[in-house]
């Protein structure tokens, strides 16, 4: 979270358009009411590490309010239903920030 912070903010030790541009590649949503940025993650299961998935960024309400977000979560064992798994990140996230 707190990199996102200072991604967000520009506050980074990287040139300041690189940070720009990084925050536009980010951009998953853009409404009236609030602008979504985020990035999905996946390491793949190993002989000793499970398969773990992350989604990251923040959303910001047109009131100005920035809220950042960091889920990572691990498929139940056995097999992995891959479609079910990438879309579950990002709709377990949204809901959360929908309440």
């Amino acid at each position: 979270i707190d990199f996102l912070r200072r991604l967000q903010a520009g506050n980074l030790p990287v040139a300041a358009r690189h940070q720009r541009a990084m925050q536009q590649l980010l951009v998953l949503q853009k409404t009236p009411a609030y602008t979504l940025y985020g990035k999905t993650g996946w390491r793949f299961r190993s002989a000793t590490n499970p398969d773990n998935g992350w989604f990251v960024g923040w959303l910001t309400r047109a009131d100005g309010r920035t809220v950042f977000f960091a889920l990572n979560v691990e498929p139940t064992p056995g097999p992995v239903d891959d479609a079910r798994f990438i879309a579950s990140r990002r709709a377990v996230t949204e809901a959360v920030l929908q309440e």
